[in-house]
């Protein structure tokens, strides 16, 4: 049997073993799916997203549970989110080799694999005790820690995934750090930073043990941030095991809910967005949802709508609310920003304006060892064309032509004389920098 045969045979043998155990992955996981859709859909209802939790015996909904849930998870992900973000870039950006990211690498993986009862413990001592009550505030935060380190591992190693010559390209061109990492990094690393994201939403959402410990349960509707606050996790924890078969057909509910909500999330916002799945592939949840809707108006008890309409209404108006006052705050406050700092551009003395020209006109010739002769004189044209009077001009001219040949001979220095060449027109520099620069 010669090398050619074995190779062969090896990757036969791997291949199969490979697909053998992807297919007992998707065996469970088909599995699970299952049971869950054939034992939830059996509660699936209307009544189930307009009522309350139901004392035992009784008829009811989770209408509570979900409420908490969606303000607890999204409060979480706002406040996890952002920084684990923040801090993944400052990991793969400016701190890759440094003592401190060690150290900081280190805590994340730790908060990454810890049990989160130990979270929630924690969250008990630090809020639930000296604010002396369970809160959905407490449980958001417990949520917030939980997602943390998910974003930051996420955000760290798509960061680092960027090829390094996208970099030092918008490097070479003059932008500052921020600017190449808000611009040139974050839109490559995209769909990565929103797949991080989604796992933390995933993560949290189906959490119990931290919300037991700070957000506790609510049986009624409750819109306070900072009382306790039914979740469907506790619920559905609270629910299976009880000895009641209505509050177990709930239970498996509220399980099916989450897994469709996270699907749903998936396929129809994140993937899509992220570029990683053809906005038409969405379909199949839209139908899975749309199926969901007829079953529940099928069984629908049109007295109830009447009686839960304003807690529903109520539901879906805060935060829509919210979101919109949120929307115009932050455009008034764009706004007045813009404003404020258009006119102290346009109150900007010619001294001002020659400086930033000159750094720049410095950074390209101790990079590339360009002689930008042409270069300065137009830029020092442009400055003294943007400055008030005719002294003003005279004096940007001169500053920005002084500071320019100190460039020039600094670049010369730094290049042999072979490298230097004029890039630059006559009348006209060709070597113009982008506006995002």
């Amino acid at each position: 049997m010669n090398r050619r045969t074995i190779r062969k045979l090896t990757n036969i043998l791997a291949l199969g073993l490979s697909g053998l155990a992807t297919a007992i992955g998707l065996f469970f996981l088909g599995a699970i799916l299952w049971t869950l859709i054939r034992n939830g859909l059996a509660g699936v209802s209307l009544k189930l997203f307009t009522a309350m939790t139901p004392p035992p015996g009784g008829g009811g909904g989770l209408l509570n549970a979900i409420y908490g849930s969606v303000v607890m998870t999204l409060i979480g992900i706002l406040i996890g989110g952002p920084v684990g973000m923040l801090a993944g870039t400052y990991l793969a950006e400016y701190a890759r080799t440094s003592r401190l990211s060690t150290v900081i690498r280190f805590v994340n993986d730790v908060l990454l694999s810890a049990p989160s009862i130990i979270i929630g413990l924690f969250v008990y001592e630090l809020l639930v005790i000296r604010m002396g009550h369970f809160s959905a505030i407490a449980g958001a935060v417990a949520l917030a820690i939980i997602a943390m380190p998910v974003t930051v591992r996420t955000t760290e190693d798509m960061l680092t995934l960027v090829p390094q010559g996208m970099k030092d390209a918008s490097t070479a061109m003059g932008a500052y750090p921020w600017r190449t990492i808000t611009s040139v990094i974050y839109p490559a690393a995209r769909s990565g930073i929103l797949t991080g994201l989604l796992l933390a939403v995933a993560r949290i959402s189906g959490e119990t043990a931290p919300l037991l410990f700070t957000a506790l349960n609510n049986q009624f509707w409750s819109l306070d941030l900072n009382a306790p606050m039914a979740s469907l996790p506790a619920v559905i924890f609270q629910f299976a095991l009880s000895p009641y078969k209505d509050w177990q057909k709930l239970a498996w509910t509220g399980a099916l809910i989450i897994t469709v909500a996270v699907l749903f999330l998936l396929t129809l916002f994140f993937a899509p967005l992220a570029g990683s799945v053809p906005a038409y592939a969405t379909a199949p949840a839209l139908l899975f949802v749309a199926c969901l809707m007829a079953r529940g108006f099928a069984e629908l008890d049109w007295d109830d709508v009447t009686e839960y309409a304003p807690a529903v209404v109520t539901a879906l108006a805060m935060p829509l609310t919210f979101s919109i006052a949120n929307g115009i705050a932050f455009g008034f406050i764009s706004y007045a920003a813009v404003k404020l700092l258009s006119g102290r551009f346009a109150e900007a003395s010619p001294s001002m304006l020659a400086d930033s020209a000159s750094s720049r006109a410095v950074l390209m010739a101790r990079s590339e060892g360009v002689a930008a002769v042409s270069c300065a004189s137009e830029a020092a044209r442009s400055v003294s064309s943007a400055s008030p009077s005719d002294a003003s001009r005279a004096r940007g001219t001169r500053a920005l032509d002084s500071r320019a040949g100190g460039a020039v001979r600094a670049g010369s220095d730094a290049a042999p004389a072979s490298s230097i060449r004029r890039t630059c027109g006559t009348t006209r520099c060709s070597r113009r920098r982008p506006a995002w620069v």
